[in-house]
């Protein structure tokens, strides 16, 4: 269990556990107008001294909140996917496992 200013983050622990699985898939950065990067790794670490940030780093950009006014939650572009937000700002992005075939459009909504 990695702890973060002498804290477990239990949610956000299961997607560093499993980034293997997220790597090589889809970021997504659902704002205006949606950009595409792939997922090189996932961010889960220290954020000032007294809370952490999660997120996704792309190829060509990142996508991370801080974990005390982000989650999980909002429409995600993609059916395999999850989305998140967070309350300042009202930035949402969303993830894809593995990579979307050609052919496997992306749904903007």
């Amino acid at each position: 269990m990695k702890i973060i200013n002498g804290r477990t983050y239990s949610l956000w622990q299961q997607f560093w556990d499993q980034r293997e699985q997220w790597i090589g898939g889809e970021l997504v950065d659902t704002e205006l107008t949606p950009l595409h990067t792939t997922i090189e790794d996932v961010i889960f670490e220290e954020n000032g001294d007294d809370s952490a940030k999660f997120g996704f780093k792309g190829n060509k950009f990142d996508c991370w909140f801080d974990v005390q006014i982000g989650g999980i939650g909002g429409e995600c572009p993609h059916p395999k996917g999850i989305s998140f937000s967070a309350a300042y700002g009202g930035s949402f992005y969303a993830v894809k496992p593995e990579r979307v075939e050609s052919g496997d459009e992306v749904n903007h909504g």
